[in-house]
């Protein structure tokens, strides 16, 4: 990061340092952790459910802090700068560090595919710029401070994933990265717990043109239907997509199942053919976003085309794995709600195979009221003559396997636990090839995959 004095951070934060003749006193790294080595940090003292990391600022000295920033009268030893609040002294400190900064600013909303969008479009601006990308869920009111603070002198485009479950939060976290381009993904049921409906997710999510200078890009999904007729007058408003009236968009998409997609792209005039080699043609969004981005940055033809070629994706995102037996395991237990259950099942009926097909379908949760519904459609959407087994885990997912098992009660197995899961996992896939997985990032399904690999 861009080393700033005291003096800065105590007035950027609204703050008092407490040893005044310290005011000159540079910082070069900002942390929330006690137990990370550093070189003259500043330790944010947060106080959570659990942690109240005001007991731990001494341990924070001693790793190499040269301040605390503090709740009033939490702590006064030693070199500390007093706020009313340290979870808003870190944002107003990020907003305060994102103006020293001469660098364009992508953000990035959605309901799903944020992260893969993000590791596309980093992928493709890396080919001609020195690029900086949240890494892996630091997307909220926490996480995305610091990866502002991440950001150097020399960087050229910060691309910024913006996660929320209520309103309010990405309108803060706007207003901090000051995007020049921000994406919407998509419009879906995640956190719809908190919003109501659809129609508040869509609202939470456009609150990402709230920190948008005049003229800047909203890059949509203009295949979404409640993001099709978006009307922003003092932005400027380009859409991605298969229907031919986007700005960007898809033809020629081939499903080469688990070895990915072929399509062809095409802008203005322009097209090309491209390759990604990661399955489902859902991925097709994310390659439209990325070709988005780069014709609009001035990104080659070429160069674009190898940015998509050899993006990796962000760890248990269609991850494809293979246990010690051989069995392929599809690791996509990151995070679900009902919109990517249904394309990660879509993409298991898909697969042209003559091996047997199974699927893990763990809880999604923040669904509000309309959870049990939600979980009852996707053990219908799951029962399909391609897929040969259908296994349930989660209080949650019960209803989902209520359903499954009366429409073929042989090819559905129900776990209250993963625990239950684990401990007859032999049994549950003895003679399955191909394993999808996925659920909530709560349920960390990425046990199951683990255990799985070790048969």
């Amino acid at each position: 990061m861009i080393k700033i004095t005291l003096g800065e951070i105590a007035k950027a934060v609204g703050g008092e340092l407490n040893k005044k003749e310290q005011s000159k006193l540079e910082v070069e790294n900002i942390v929330i952790d006690s137990r990370i080595e550093v070189k003259g940090g500043l330790f944010i003292a947060l106080k959570g459910e659990k942690v109240d990391g005001h007991k731990f600022i001494k341990s924070a000295e001693e790793k190499g802090c040269i301040c605390a920033l503090v709740n009033r009268g939490e702590y006064k030893d030693n070199v500390v700068i007093e706020v009313d609040d340290t979870r808003k002294g870190i944002m107003d400190l990020a907003k305060y560090y994102r103006s020293k900064l001469n660098i364009k600013v992508i953000g990035i909303t959605g309901s799903s595919g944020k992260t893969t969008t993000k590791d596309i479009i980093s992928s493709v601006l890396e080919q001609k710029y020195k690029v900086l990308k949240t890494e892996g869920n630091f997307n909220n009111e926490l996480g995305v401070p610091l990866t502002v603070f991440r950001i150097e002198d020399d960087d050229e485009i910060a691309v910024i994933e913006m996660g929320m479950n209520k309103f309010g939060e990405i309108h803060n976290l706007t207003k901090i990265v000051k995007p020049d381009i921000s994406i919407i993904t998509n419009i879906g049921n995640a956190h719809i717990e908190n919003l109501g409906n659809k129609e508040g997710v869509l609202d939470a999510k456009l609150e990402i043109t709230n920190g948008m200078e005049n003229g800047s890009i909203l890059l949509l999904n203009g295949d979404d239907k409640l993001l099709e007729d978006i009307k922003k007058n003092r932005l400027q408003i380009l859409k991605f997509g298969n229907n031919q009236n986007n700005d960007f968009k898809s033809s020629n998409v081939v499903n080469k199942y688990l070895e990915g997609i072929e399509l062809t792209v095409k802008y203005l005039d322009e097209e090309m053919d491209i390759s990604v080699d990661i399955p489902g043609e859902f991925m097709t969004y994310n390659v439209l976003a990325g070709y988005g981005c780069g014709k609009i940055l001035g990104v080659s033809d070429d160069e674009i085309k190898k940015g998509i070629k050899e993006f990796k994706l962000s760890k248990n995102r269609m991850a494809m794995e293979t246990s010690k037996s051989g069995i392929k395991i599809i690791n996509d237990v990151y995070n679900a709600n009902p919109d990517s259950m249904v394309k990660a099942i879509d993409l298991l009926k898909g697969l042209k195979t003559k091996e047997r097909k199974g699927i893990i379908i763990g809880d999604m949760f923040e669904l509000g009221e309309g959870s049990i519904e939600h979980h009852k459609k996707i053990g219908k959407y799951s029962i399909d003559s391609s897929i040969d087994k259908i296994i349930f885990v989660g209080e949650n997912s019960f209803y989902g396997y209520e359903v499954a098992k009366q429409l073929n009660k042989n090819k559905v197995v129900y776990f209250k636990t993963q625990d239950d899961l684990i401990k007859n996992i032999e049994d549950v896939i003895k003679s399955i090839k191909i394993i999808l997985i996925k659920g909530s990032r709560g349920m960390e399904l990425e046990k199951t995959v683990e255990k799985i690999k070790e048969r």
